[in-house]
């Protein structure tokens, strides 16, 4: 994803909490330069939305995020059995 991908992934899973109290710029300025998040897919993006929805109740730590990410590839988060350069 490009940093406006990732931003809109932002505010879409704000919309999905919008009770949850964040700091969106903080937010934005960090998952932005996570290279986790950048190598991910769009397409990747969109399907971990019912992820998050499912298992949480509050907006998401950028780690939640990653599981979200590692769950959906059905990847363990031990860095040597993982695929992703980045991991």
């Amino acid at each position: 994803m490009n940093l406006a991908q990732i931003e809109g992934m932002i505010d879409r899973i704000c919309g999905l909490f919008p009770t949850s109290q964040i700091a969106r710029n903080t937010v934005k300025s960090t998952w932005t330069n996570d290279d986790f998040l950048l190598y991910q897919s769009v397409d990747d993006a969109r399907k971990i939305i019912p992820i998050v929805m499912d298992k949480h109740d509050k907006f998401p730590s950028l780690k939640e995020i990653h599981n979200a990410f590692r769950q959906l590839h059905n990847i363990s988060a031990d860095p040597i059995v993982m695929d992703c350069e980045i991991c």
